[in-house]
């Protein structure tokens, strides 16, 4: 296979297209969501991923680059074909296949693989049963009025004001060149390999790169 682009052979315009998205297997009724990617140097595009606090979000990312004008493409092929195939490649020039898109298609995941917290007042909970002494008891009623007596006895653990929990943001860099490793960072600042230390991920994120 041989990159005539690339090679200096012919000039022909090329376009390149990114798309990311990701999901959730345990939400999988919200669907898939679209990534919105941002662009780094080098031809390199960054993916903020939300990770919710212990879920697992998969993510798959496509690089494309293709011919604009195909007809530019054939022409050229019809026009230098016998010679790319029998100087160039040993073969019949009916044997030559005429590539105008190319890409890569990639698997990642990121998760959040923290246990979750145990609901508030942990595991002593107990339903309170009423002492039939009081029932009748107008005074007591009225005393009681207006304070609830905890589900839970002691003191619990976990979120004890049922504040929402806010996803994680992670960045994914990835590219459609060769020599690009993707990999996921805690910072949206792109570091190339060899040039500094990458911010690591926080120790409770396991991953996979595609």
């Amino acid at each position: 296979m041989r990159n005539v682009i690339e090679d200096g052979l012919v000039s022909l315009k090329t376009g390149r297209r990114e798309r990311g998205e990701c999901w959730c297997w345990e939400n999988l009724q919200e669907g898939r969501q679209p990534l919105q990617g941002f662009d780094m140097f080098g031809g390199v595009k960054g993916w903020p991923v939300a990770v919710p606090p212990y879920k697992q979000i998969d993510v798959v990312v496509v690089h494309e680059e293709f011919v604009s004008i195909v007809k530019d493409a054939w022409e050229y092929l019809l026009l230098n074909g016998k010679q790319l195939a029998l100087e160039e490649a040993g073969v019949k020039p009916e044997d030559l296949i005429l590539v105008t898109h190319a890409g890569t298609h990639q698997d990642f995941y990121i998760h959040d693989f923290r246990p979750p917290p145990l609901p508030f007042g942990g595991g002593n909970n107990r339903q309170l049963i009423p002492d039939p002494r009081f029932a009748a008891n107008p005074f007591h009623h009225q005393q009681t009025h207006g304070f609830h007596q905890p589900r839970s006895g002691g003191f619990g653990f976990g979120n004890p004001f049922n504040q929402p929990m806010i996803p994680s943001i992670v960045y994914l860099f990835t590219s459609l060149d060769a020599g690009h490793e993707p990999h996921w960072s805690s910072s949206p600042v792109f570091v190339p390999s060899g040039a500094g230390e990458r911010p690591p991920l926080d120790r409770h994120f396991s991953y996979k790169i595609g």
